[in-house]
């Protein structure tokens, strides 16, 4: 077994946030502009910014309350997963803030 299998592993479920955030966010996001266009439809493109601002909680959430043991145990046996995980914590996080300030400006 992977990471997953691992106990901290199914506790913390960092190969599931990964695989979200690298092929499952970026496939919905491409399916709802191109149906957006479509179907003349250009409310549905807020659909992939919700999303993204749902997985910046879900990693941040994930990040805060992950063990010291677990984060320990990823970083000797799968640094490289940990470290797409952190990276792809704080860009989410990051462009949920610049979402949070656009949508404060816009009103």
């Amino acid at each position: 077994g992977g990471a997953a299998a691992t106990a901290c592993g199914a506790s913390s479920n960092i190969w599931a946030f990964c695989l979200t955030v690298v092929i499952c966010v970026p496939l919905i996001g491409c399916a709802t502009t191109i149906i957006a266009f479509v179907a003349q439809m250009p409310t549905l493109q807020a659909l992939p910014m919700v999303l993204n601002m749902i997985v910046a909680i879900w990693g941040f959430i994930m990040w805060a309350f992950m063990s010291q043991s677990c984060a320990d145990f990823f970083t000797g046996s799968y640094y490289d997963l940990f470290l797409l995980f952190k990276i792809n914590v704080v860009f989410l996080c990051i462009s949920f803030f610049f979402l949070c300030c656009s949508l404060a400006i816009t009103g």
